[in-house]
């Protein structure tokens, strides 16, 4: 292979590389996550480990999510379990918070934006391959990148870019390191379940205060 054919290629793949850019899942979309987050505080060689597994509905024309799920933490030699339901109204920036042992509606500000349906735009693309077998397995894009002061590693299908799965790690102000993956199963865009994003009648008719 002469030296200007390999230039040539390598001019080509850069031009490719540079060509693919982030992708959007739809603005609606219903799934099941598993999210794993490993944290250990400065100074400390403990790490606390939590694995939340939960269903989410997600409208960003509307502004809404919903999480129903259930938090397993392991802090040391302790062990506790958490299940909730969530309510996030960014049209009102209000989370609507409970749990199982209370009757009550929970109430707090949201302190950020909805996060855009969309692989973040400081990511690159790193490629794509298959998950699992070749006749069946799953064509993904692997992106890769710095977002918000935390390194992302991100799957994505290469048709539609359906999430399946995320790595964040980065350090906290504090110096809390933190990592966290996030897989992504039965994803089914362009829809919601049904009536999931109805705040209860208890959360429009007081609940506990904002902020409490």
């Amino acid at each position: 292979m002469s030296r200007l054919y390999k230039l040539f290629v390598v001019s080509l793949l850069a031009g490719l590389v540079g060509a693919i850019k982030p992708c959007c899942v739809s603005k609606k979309w219903t799934g099941k996550l598993r999210i794993t987050t490993a944290s250990v505080a400065s100074g400390s060689t403990i790490p606390v480990i939590s694995e939340n597994v939960l269903m989410f509905d997600y409208d960003h024309d509307m502004k809404m999510e919903k999480a129903v799920g259930r938090i397993v933490t392991y802090n040391g030699s302790m062990e506790t379990t958490q299940e909730y339901t969530v309510y996030n109204d960014y049209r009102h920036m209000r989370k609507y918070a409970m749990t199982p042992d209370s009757n009550a509606c929970h109430i707090q500000p949201l302190l950020g934006e909805q996060t855009e349906p969309c692989v973040p735009s400081t990511l690159k693309w790193a490629g794509n391959y298959t998950l699992g077998s070749t006749s069946e397995g799953v064509h993904v894009n692997a992106w890769s990148g710095d977002y918000e002061n935390s390194h992302y590693e991100m799957l994505t299908t290469v048709n539609d870019c359906t999430p399946v799965e995320m790595t964040v790690f980065g350090t906290m102000p504090d110096g809390t390191r933190v990592s966290t993956q996030t897989v992504f199963v039965d994803v089914t865009q362009y829809m919601t379940s049904p009536g999931a994003l109805n705040i209860p009648d208890m959360c429009k008719t007081g609940g506990a205060p904002i902020g409490k």
